[in-house]
Order: structure tokens, then sequence, then C-alpha cells
């Protein structure tokens, strides 16, 4: 009984940790979607994700700013972060890359 009661405690945690996983991976894509594909294709992001680093990214994401007022402080961290998470041919920019 105690195994069972213990089973159904990390289920009932472990869900909305997938939740959460799968709601940022829906927003980096939609953020992607507002802020960068509206200057810049999928497959230039997708080659940068093989180019730059974190400093890279935040060198482009400043400059990025300076050109758009779209694209603040706040906005800068969260596609940074997003860009982060990503490996060279994630889907999110990568859709053709298999």
């Amino acid at each position: 009984m105690r195994y069972l009661l213990l089973s159904m405690i990390l289920v009932c945690f472990s869900v909305p940790v997938i939740a959460a996983q799968s709601t940022s991976r829906e927003n980096c894509a939609s953020a992607m979607t507002m802020y960068c594909t509206m200057c810049h294709s999928t497959e230039r992001i997708c080659k940068g994700l093989k180019t730059f680093d974190g400093q890279g990214w935040t060198r482009v994401l400043k400059k990025m700013g300076e050109e758009s007022d779209d694209i603040d402080d706040k906005v800068q961290k969260m596609v940074h972060a997003c860009l982060m998470d990503m490996q060279p041919g994630d889907q999110i920019v990568c859709q053709d890359s298999k």
C-alpha cells in the first residue's frame, strides 16, 4: 500500500513538470515567430544554433533590440533562454532537419 501511495504522489507531481516543459517549448516557438521570423528565416536561426554560444546570442539580441522597439530587455532575456535550451537541429526553428 505504501508503494502504491508513493507511486501516485510521484505521478501527480511529474505531470505539471511535463506540462511546464511543453508550455516552455510552445512559448519559445511563439517567441521565435513573433520576434525573430518577422525579419529572419528559420533557416538563418537554425544555422545560428550551430554558430553562436550564449555570449554570441546576447550580442545578436542586443543588436536586434537596438533596431526594434519590440525587442526590449525582457524579450531579449526570454528569447536568449529559449535559444540556450535549443540544440542544433531543434524542430522549433529547424523544421526541415531530420
